[in-house]
């Protein structure tokens, strides 16, 4: 990055200056990621905190906008620059004759509602020149399950049984019979889900089932409580199909209908994860079970049920969804990635769905999907009816229970005080929230973090409402048991040192 000082007076004036002229002239465009700050500092030879200020001006007038957890960009339409700022060239009195037609934009294409309001999902931002260059580098944002060999060797055969196998006709849109039966099978053992074999449609991943739930039930300001924080993909399936969404923050208990009841008095569905929430791991009690099924029987609703990250709460007491207990036909009810236990790279799901609306998932789900891989269901019917799923995930989640409590502990030893830790009950991920904080120097901590050779996620992008302090979402599943200590001294360091820059920031505004 070719930065030059411009301009006179103090440092953090200079860098604002340099920094608002290269926004002026276009070359950081409307909607750009600035350069982390302490690239910047590089760059320019001046202290972070300089930078840090230089930033603040430059928010303060308009011209950048901060994103928790993503970093500062150029705002979409800045301020207009005065003449005297413009480039040379834009200024230059060339002869009227010589001036190039002025050419008049075409007219933009109006696009559909569900096209302005669907958002691009979080791409995480790596600037990996932050990194020394024999810094090892620890992903702790990596979702992804470790490759479990024998299950592969498992799957394999299955496959190739499949593909002997493989009968000539194309499944329908729900799904071929074997898989329905085995996946209904396998929910009514071990989760307690009631249904007949015309509720359950199977799907190519968990995405799909969310988007087909919400293209059912939801149109233009139907009201939706979700748990804040919850998966930016339930969220953002809502928002798109036009759901006024209402957070409903959950506690160790789950979520409690009745603390939020006069903001959900016109709301038609509830989304829920009451076997294990994502992310926080908390379980719902009995007693909010029946309150949140006796809310939806007391008004035309309905409830969401994901059973995500139930297959792995490895050493704790199995719970029953919440769809077997429901008398009246209003829990609608969809699994996790079975595949994921199995190699992280596939995808199959499924939905079960009330006698009541199974003619209306049946329909739409044939607009966008009429017929799935036959050769994948087949195979994974099999797999299913072998008993290598349920193999497969008690392997895992013991593999899950040690890495989980490895990273704890690393985590209280380097960190001591200072973090506060939810789901610890071996899912794949924890919440470690550093109250000391403040939210808005996440992007901060990350980028030290980076250069150490730690890669982090921040968990504002989960939350519906916004965060007041800095709280990381960590994936261990995929990284190795090695790893997990020099994770938590990185952590530990990069904490350290953006502490140490928040004070002096803080003393530099109280001077």
């Amino acid at each position: 990055m070719l930065l030059k000082l411009e301009g006179e007076g103090p440092l953090y004036t200079r860098v604002y200056t340099t920094l608002r002229r290269h926004i002026i002239e276009g070359r950081f465009p409307p909607g750009e990621r600035l350069p982390g700050t302490r690239s910047v500092a590089n760059a320019l030879g001046v202290s972070r905190t300089v930078v840090l200020l230089a930033y603040s001006q430059l928010e303060s007038e308009g011209y950048t906008t901060t994103r928790v957890g993503s970093g500062t960009f150029v705002a979409e339409r800045p301020v207009a620059p005065e003449a005297s700022e413009l480039p040379a060239d834009a200024m230059a009195g060339a002869p009227a004759a010589s001036r190039a037609p002025v050419v008049q934009p075409l007219p933009e294409v109006p696009l559909s509602r569900m096209a302005t309001r669907v958002q691009q999902a979080p791409i995480a931002d790596h600037p990996l020149d932050l990194l020394d260059d024999d810094v090892g580098v620890v992903d702790l944002t990596d979702a992804a399950i470790s490759y479990d060999t024998r299950a592969l060797k498992a799957w394999r055969r299955a496959l190739s049984k499949a593909m002997t196998a493989l009968p000539d006709e194309l499944p329908s849109g729900s799904g071929v019979l074997p898989l329905r039966e085995a996946m209904l099978d396998y929910l009514n053992r071990e989760r307690g889900v009631v249904a007949n074999i015309e509720d359950m449609i199977i799907v190519n991943s968990v995405q799909q089932a969310r988007d087909l739930i919400a293209r059912v039930l939801v149109d233009e300001h139907t009201v939706v409580g979700v748990e804040d924080p919850c998966s930016p993909g339930v969220r953002n399936s809502f928002a798109a199909a036009g759901a006024h969404l209402v957070a409903c923050p959950p506690d160790a208990e789950g979520l409690d209908v009745s603390r939020h009841a006069d903001r959900l008095e016109s709301a038609r569905v509830i989304h829920v994860s009451p076997a294990c929430h994502v992310p926080t791991g908390a379980t719902m009690s009995t007693a909010r079970r029946e309150a949140l099924l006796e809310w939806a029987y007391a008004r035309p609703a309905y409830l969401v049920e994901e059973d995500f990250d139930h297959d792995h709460r490895h050493g704790v007491r199995v719970l029953p969804a919440l769809q077997g207990a429901d008398r009246h036909e209003r829990v609608i009810y969809y699994m996790n990635n079975f595949a994921r236990a199995v190699y992280p790279a596939m995808q199959v799901s499924c939905v079960v769905v009330p006698p009541a609306l199974r003619e209306k998932f049946h329909a739409i789900k044939r607009l966008t999907d009429s017929d799935g891989i036959a050769l994948r269901q087949y195979a994974w019917a099999d797999y299913l009816a072998e008993g290598e799923y349920a193999r497969s995930l008690r392997r895992l989640s013991q593999q899950l229970m040690q890495k989980c409590r490895l990273l704890v502990d690393a985590l209280r030893r380097h960190l001591g005080s200072g973090i506060q830790i939810e789901n610890r009950v071996a899912t794949g991920r924890l919440l470690v929230h550093l109250p000391r904080l403040d939210a808005t120097w996440d992007t901060m901590l990350r980028e030290e973090a980076l250069r150490t050779g730690l890669l982090l996620q921040s968990a504002a992008d989960w939350h519906l409402q916004p965060l007041t302090h800095t709280v990381l979402l960590l994936h261990y599943a995929a990284a190795s048991e090695a790893s997990l200590e020099t994770a938590a001294e990185r952590l530990a360091c990069a904490y350290q040192v953006t502490m140490q820059d928040v004070a002096r920031a803080q003393a530099r505004r109280s001077a």
